[in-house]
Formats: C-alpha cells, sequence, structure tokens
C-alpha cells in the first residue's frame, strides 16, 4: 500500500478481497488453535463469523456494508481478543476494500491480472520455464505444429483445423509424427504396456 501511496499521490487504492478473505480465514484458524491447517474443519462459531465478515463485501454498496460491520462489532467485540483484532483490521481495511463497490469499473479482486500473468510470464520467462534458448525453441515449435493440426470443436470452424482449412488431408498426419515423437511415444507405451502385464503374469 505504501508504494502506491508514495508514487501515485490520491488515486483510489482497492485491496484484492478475495487476498483479503484468505487472510480472514488464517486469521480465524489461528483463533480456533488449527494453525492454518487447512483439511479442518472450523469450529461452527468461526465458521458463522467468517461468513458474515465475507457478506460485509459481497454488499451492493458502501452504505450496506457499513451497517453489517457495525453490526459485528456490536455482536462480536469485546468477546475474543483474536477476533477482535481481526475486526479492528477489517474496520482499518475497510475503506480500501470497498472502492469497487462506489465505482463498478473498480474489480474487486486482482484474478484477472493474475490469471493473465500466468498464462504469458510463467511460461515465457526463459530463467523460470526453459534451461537454453533451444528448449524455448522446441517448445514454441511444438504449440505452433500442435495448433496446425488441432481440431477445433464449436464455432465457425467446427471440426475443422487450420491445417485442413489449408486444403491438406489430415489422414493418418499427426503432430506427434511431424515432429517426430509419434513411434518414440507408441513404443514407450507398448514397452510400459508389456512391463505390467509380465508382472501380473499375464504376457
Amino acid at each position: 500500500s505504501d508504494i502506491i501511496e508514495n508514487n501515485f499521490q490520491g488515486v483510489l487504492h482497492q485491496y484484492c478481497v478475495g487476498h483479503f478473505n484468505d487472510i480472514i480465514d488464517d486469521d480465524l484458524r489461528k483463533a480456533a488453535g488449527l494453525n492454518y491447517k487447512k483439511k479442518k474443519e472450523l469450529p461452527e462459531y468461526y465458521k458463522k463469523l467468517k461468513g458474515e465478515i465475507y457478506s460485509v463485501f459481497s454488499s451492493k454498496n458502501r452504505s450496506i456494508a457499513e451497517k453489517k460491520l457495525y453490526r459485528l462489532f456490536q455482536d462480536r467485540f469485546g468477546k475474543d481478543k483474536a477476533v477482535d483484532e481481526l475486526l479492528l483490521k477489517t474496520k482499518s481495511n475497510f475503506y480500501n476494500l470497498t472502492h469497487f463497490m462506489e465505482d463498478r469499473r473498480i474489480p474487486k479482486t486482482n484474478n484477472i491480472l493474475e490469471s493473465r500473468y500466468s498464462t504469458t510470464e510463467s511460461n515465457y520467462n526463459n530463467n523460470r520455464r526453459f534451461k537454453t534458448v533451444e528448449g524455448a525453441n522446441n517448445y514454441c515449435n511444438c504449440q505452433t505444429i500442435f495448433r496446425n493440426f488441432h481440431i477445433i470443436e464449436e464455432g465457425t470452424y467446427v471440426n475443422s483445423s487450420p491445417y485442413s482449412r489449408a486444403g491438406m488431408d489430415h489422414a493418418n498426419d499427426d503432430w506427434l509424427n511431424i515432429m517426430g515423437f509419434g513411434d518414440k511415444i507408441f513404443n514407450f507405451i507398448k514397452t510400459l504396456e508389456n512391463y505390467v502385464l509380465s508382472k501380473l503374469g499375464i504376457a
């Protein structure tokens, strides 16, 4: 938050509601003595509180959200120190968690950005996905040929591929064979199959 405030003074900084909900979940698990263990169910008291806090940020507008949070303080504050800290955290971040309620152009989470990042930067950052330039080229070549052979399942060009629309007959052609992988994969599968069958005493 300091980075935004120091570089873009006066802008509305919407915090991600999705990530804040995750923080709430972790805090409640800690308060319930579960130490962030996701597999164990929250006790009913904490589960209800979790739903009530989630409900604050599912409100149609900020006024309704404020009323829900106010009721939460009336009902819960002063009874459990861990819950008090959680409610105060919610209150202190409330304004920056509710800009989306006042301006529909503002998304309530950053999931769209994260999804876009995960399909671009991660795939094409050589240091993370590929060890060599040759490996990156091989990957790109496989993707190109696969997409040229891929049969479209819906839309205008259903049951066709770029390859077939160029007037080429698929016949027995396969993108794996074009890349020289077809026989290797087939032989590997047959070897594995024979090994398993021999272990079962069938072959």
